[in-house]
């Protein structure tokens, strides 16, 4: 019984070894190359090769190796990312000024035009106002309410029901001529006007110290330069009335003048406030005149025939003036004035001289009227436009 059981234990010892070389026999890999052979070696041997700890990372990565340095290089690495840090924020502080001067410039001009277009908005509600109050007002003439009317300021109302006498809160003192504050060219004052004008001259040949026009009427055109000056043009014509002019041995001659005058004036305005407005001023006036006369030549069945000569004279003047603007309403008012003028130089008359009486007497008439002291006294209505 013994020996059986020496068997069985032999037995064992043999399956153990037999199965022991098993699993050692599966763990070797065969490289066969070509059927020349073949190059056995474990996996254990290749894929697993010792490795410290000291060269491996948390996460099981192989630790790389440190680079060799020092205090100065260190620093000289500490400044560049500085200095690169530096830079980009310069870059970008470079493009944000950009985009602040842009911003800028298109809110100047935004801003501009909204405190353009709110003035523009505040004078047009402003005058629309006025104006409705103006329309709304029992009396009032819609010219009256123009826009240009209330470019001045204490505007007096003027009624123009039955006259009553105005009370002192709304005297006709108070009513000012709105082209005192108008500007240069804003408004055109024109002013149709007539009157009377004397020359006064001495000659021997003429019978009459004096001689006055029968009919004198104008019109002139004007506006402010400033709130003190203004400049105008004019054009009158002048009639005169018949004088005697005696020559010895050939008798009375009548003589008379029609003269056509072109002006160009300006006036400064010593007073400049409230309805009455008065100035002095000066022009120089280009005169085309023509000076008649006629005389019987011989009879007929329907009277006298009478001879009517003529001659022609272009002459200038120099005149000197005062007067005054004064304001009725808003859109019309007076004007008064007082004129002084006088020839200087010769005529620019081209007519071949005559010895004839009569024209030697007409010549003589206008060389008068050229050197006299010629008066004007004036009256016109003033409309402003």
């Amino acid at each position: 019984m013994l020996k059986i059981k020496n068997k069985k234990s032999l037995g064992m010892l043999t399956l153990i070894t037999l199965l022991t070389q098993g699993f050692a026999l599966a763990d070797t890999v065969v490289v066969n190359s070509g059927g020349n052979g073949g190059i056995e070696q474990t996996n254990e041997a290749v894929l697993q090769q010792p490795i410290e700890n000291s060269q491996m990372n948390i996460n099981g990565y192989v630790k790389e190796q440190p680079q060799a340095t020092d205090a100065e290089l260190e620093y000289l690495k500490s400044e560049l990312q500085k200095q690169q840090g530096e830079l980009q924020v310069n870059k970008e502080k470079e493009k944000k000024y950009k985009e602040l001067t842009d911003t800028t410039e298109k809110l100047a001009d935004a801003t501009e035009d909204y405190l353009e277009e709110k003035k523009n908005s505040q004078s047009t509600i402003e005058a629309y106002n006025k104006r409705i109050k103006c329309l709304m007002e029992e009396g009032r003439d819609p010219k009256d309410c123009d826009e240009r009317n209330f470019r001045y300021q204490d505007q007096v109302q003027v009624q123009q029901a039955a006259v009553v006498a105005p009370a002192p809160s709304q005297s006709m003192t108070d009513v000012k001529d709105p082209s005192s504050t108008y500007g240069k060219f804003d408004v055109i004052r024109v002013t149709p006007y007539s009157g009377v004008t004397t020359y006064r001259f001495n000659n021997v040949y003429i019978l009459n110290n004096n001689v006055e026009s029968r009919s004198n009427f104008g019109v002139k055109a004007e506006s402010n330069l400033d709130d003190r000056w203004a400049f105008g043009i004019g054009a009158n014509r002048t009639e005169t009335n018949a004088i005697n002019a005696v020559l010895n041995g050939f008798g009375v001659f009548p003589m008379s003048m029609n003269n056509y005058a072109f002006e160009a004036y300006a006036k400064f305005f010593l007073l400049n406030s409230g309805r009455f407005r008065g100035y002095v001023g000066g022009g120089a006036i280009y005169n085309k005149a023509e000076f008649q006369t006629s005389y019987p030549i011989g009879g007929g069945p329907m009277g006298p025939i009478m001879a009517r000569p003529t001659i022609d004279s272009n002459f200038v003047t120099g005149s000197i003036a005062t007067g005054a603007d004064i304001a009725m309403t808003p859109s019309w008012g007076l004007n008064l004035e007082i004129k002084y003028a006088r020839g200087f130089g010769k005529n620019f008359n081209t007519q071949t001289f005559i010895n004839n009486p009569d024209q030697f007497l007409l010549r003589e008439f206008a060389n008068q009227v050229q050197n006299s002291d010629a008066m004007s006294l004036n009256i016109g209505a003033t409309f402003n436009f």
